[in-house]
């Protein structure tokens, strides 16, 4: 089957699984002791287990055939588990200074396992830039990059979350852009596993506009912004992340831009350190506004990011 087609076909099929699997999921977090008057904070296990479970039975097919299982298909994954595990920690650990430190360690430390057999194991491409057809070979320095980018997509993606149905467009439209780069680059295993992705975020998302049902929370955001810098890492095109998670990033340095005002200064630019949304909520535009909009943004420069890694 062409590697297109069947993508697609996994694109469809975690969709489903998805929405088969959101009703009973939002009655076992009700019956968990959730907060009713919320949406449950279990969103990241909508999408994990359908990916999971199809990545898993598509190399299981593989083996049967080939009998060979591709360690590139289950290494996001692993990473995705891995990420949101330490979401469901951190969300748990406190916000005194010691619990800060702790969490911070941790995420750099997962970071680092994740950038070492990027680096050593698996013979991927360091980097690829506009209008150059050759590979930039990053050397040592690749580990300290890997790192980087998965820090800041982790935490740009979490940004996002305070607006139901935000974060579900912008990382759909950003795994749905690195699987067609990935698929000119006849990468078909990233291009499975990013259209796997957006379909089950594409079920989620189902049960996450507005009035939610469902929502991400940290662990789901730091599932879905590790798994995207990953594949992003895997291609060789990672700065086009900065395109392709435009306003994830847009919400990343207004905050930090904030907070660090607000150290030097000691004068807040506003009543609280907030996001990019934040301002435009503030401006007039209600939340469906600031909703469409964002992602209307976003998917445009996605598309100004694909044509980049074409050319």
């Amino acid at each position: 089957m062409d590697p297109i087609t069947y993508a697609l076909l996994m694109t469809g099929a975690s969709f489903f699984l998805a929405l088969i699997w959101g009703a009973p999921l939002i009655r076992i977090s009700s019956l968990s002791g959730e907060n009713p008057t919320r949406p449950a904070g279990s969103g990241w296990l909508l999408i994990l287990i359908p990916v999971a479970l199809i990545t898993l039975l598509a190399n299981l097919n593989r083996r049967e055939s080939s009998g060979l299982i591709n360690p590139l298909d289950l290494f996001p994954i692993g990473v995705m588990v891995c990420f949101g595990a330490l979401g469901v920690f951190s969300a748990r650990v406190g916000s005194n200074t010691k619990s800060r430190i702790l969490a911070a360690s941790l995420h750099v430390g997962l970071a680092l396992l994740v950038g070492i057999p990027l680096y050593t194991y698996f013979n991927l491409p360091d980097l690829y830039l506009p209008f150059y057809r050759g590979e930039f070979d990053l050397g040592f320095w690749y580990l300290p990059v890997a790192v980087t980018v998965i820090l800041l997509a982790v935490q740009a993606v979490q940004q996002t979350a305070s607006i139901d149905g935000l974060t579900g467009l912008v990382t759909a439209t950003g795994f749905a852009a690195f699987g067609a780069v990935a698929a000119v680059q006849q990468e078909s295993h990233l291009t499975r596993m990013s259209f796997t992705i957006v379909g089950a975020v594409l079920g989620f998302l189902w049960f996450n506009m507005k009035p939610a049902s469902l929502a991400l929370n940290r662990s789901g955001t730091f599932m879905l912004g590790s798994g995207m810098a990953v594949i992003a890492l895997m291609t060789g095109q990672w700065p086009l992340l900065l395109l392709i998670l435009v306003v994830p990033f847009a919400e990343l340095i207004t905050f930090a831009v904030q907070a660090g005002f607000s150290r030097l200064a000691a004068v807040p630019l506003m009543t609280q350190d907030a996001p990019l949304h934040r301002y435009f909520a503030l401006s007039g535009w209600s939340e469906t506004q600031i909703l469409q909009r964002f992602w209307v943004i976003n998917l445009l420069f996605a598309v100004i990011g694909i044509t980049l890694a074409l050319v």
